[in-house]
C-alpha cells in the first residue's frame, strides 16, 4: 500500500516506527540500504556552506538531508578502506571591485598548487576529486545548480553539481564554485563577478593562451575559437571574455546591459549546440572506493548495490 502524507509525517516525528516492509520501501526510494535505518545512532554533521544555497523553502529539509547522507557515505567508505584524510581548507583572500589581475594570479597559484602549471584541464571533477575534495552529483529535483561547503571539524571540502544541458558550462559552474574557498569579498556581486574571473583563469593560464594566440591581438576568427573551446573545454563567449581579462581584446562597454546579456546567452547556447565537447566531469572516485570496499568484503553487496548508480547494479558482471 502507499504511504500517506500524514504517515511519513508520523514516521519524521517519531510518532511511528515503520515496519520492515515499510522500511524497505524508503530504502528502495532513497537508494539506501536497509541497514541505514538500523544504526545505533545518526551523526549530524555541522555543514557549512561556502554561499548561501538558494531553494524551494518546502525542500530545505530534504536538501540538509541529501548533504548528511551523501558525505556520510563517504565518511564510512573512507574509514573501512582507511583512507581518510584531512584536507587543509585554504585562507580566503579578500578582494575588491576592480581587481581582477589579483584573482587571475590567485587562480594561477591555485592551478600550480594543484600540479597543473599550464596544462588544459581534462575533467574538473577528477582533478577535485584527487585533491580530496568530496564531489557529487545534486538531484535535479533540488534545482540547485551547484554547491560548495565543508563539514566542521572534519576539514574535508565538497562540491555537488547537477550535470546541466552543455558539459562547458557545467565545467565552468563548478570552478566558480571552488572560487568562493579562494576568494572573499563583502559585496556579493562583486564576489559573484570575481568567481566567473576565477573560473575562466583557472581554465584557461594566461601564459598558455599568449602562445596560443600571440600577444598582439584583434579580433578571434570563428576557427580560433572553435580550437580553443576544443582544447580548454569553456564556451566561446567566455574564452572571449577572458581575452577581455588579460588585455587581447578592447572592453564591451555594453557587456552589461540587459540586451547583450540576452544575445551572449542565446549566443552560448547556440556554440554550445554546435559545438561538441568530449570531456568527463563525473565522479568516479567514490565508486571506485566502494567497489573496492565490496571486493575486500567490507560491505556486502546490497550495501556497495545501494552506493552505486542503478546502471552498474544491471550489469551482470558488475562483481566479477
Amino acid at each position: 500500500d502507499p504511504i500517506t502524507r500524514a504517515g511519513l509525517s508520523k514516521y519524521e516525528t517519531g510518532k511511528v516506527i515503520p515496519n520492515d516492509k515499510i522500511l524497505e520501501k524508503i530504502a528502495k526510494i532513497m537508494d539506501l540500504d536497509i541497514s541505514y535505518f538500523y544504526k545505533d545512532h545518526f551523526p549530524d554533521y555541522q555543514i557549512m556552506t561556502m554561499r548561501p544555497v538558494q531553494t524551494n523553502p518546502k525542500l530545505d529539509a530534504e536538501f540538509d538531508a541529501f548533504l548528511q547522507i551523501a558525505l556520510e557515505q563517504r565518511f564510512e567508505i573512507d574509514e573501512l578502506l582507511d583512507c581518510k584524510k584531512e584536507v587543509p581548507l585554504p585562507k580566503p583572500v579578500t578582494v575588491t571591485a576592480g581587481e581582477e589581475d589579483k584573482v587571475c594570479d590567485i587562480a594561477q597559484s591555485v592551478r600550480e598548487s594543484f600540479a597543473i602549471p599550464a596544462h588544459p584541464i581534462a575533467s574538473v571533477v577528477e582533478l577535485l576529486e584527487d585533491q580530496g575534495f568530496y564531489v557529487f552529483r545534486i538531484p535535479a529535483n533540488f534545482e540547485i545548480p551547484c554547491v560548495a561547503g565543508y563539514v566542521m571539524g572534519e576539514n574535508k571540502p565538497f562540491i555537488g553539481f547537477t550535470r546541466i544541458e552543455f558539459i562547458d558550462d557545467t565545467r565552468w559552474m563548478i570552478l566558480k564554485e571552488l572560487a568562493y574557498f579562494f576568494l572573499k569579498c563583502d559585496d556579493t556581486e562583486v564576489l559573484a563577478h570575481m568567481t566567473r574571473v576565477f573560473a575562466r583563469a583557472f581554465l584557461m593560464p594566461k601564459e598558455q593562451l599568449l602562445v596560443d594566440v600571440g600577444p598582439d591581438y584583434c579580433e578571434p576568427s570563428f576557427w580560433e575559437l572553435t580550437l580553443l573551446k576544443q582544447k580548454y573545454g569553456i564556451s566561446k563567449v567566455e574564452i572571449r571574455r577572458r581575452m577581455r581579462d588579460i588585455g587581447l581584446l578592447p572592453m564591451d562597454p555594453a557587456l552589461e546591459s540587459l540586451r547583450k546579456k540576452n544575445y551572449l546567452s542565446a549566443r552560448k547556447k547556440l556554440d554550445s549546440s554546435r559545438d561538441a565537447l568530449y570531456f568527463s566531469e563525473s565522479p568516479v572516485s567514490f565508486k571506485l572506493k566502494v567497489l573496492l570496499a565490496y571486493k575486500k568484503k567490507l560491505i556486502s553487496r546490497s550495501k556497495a548495490a545501494s552506493l552505486l548508480p542503478k546502471q552498474y547494479i544491471q550489469m551482470n558482471s558488475w562483481d566479477s
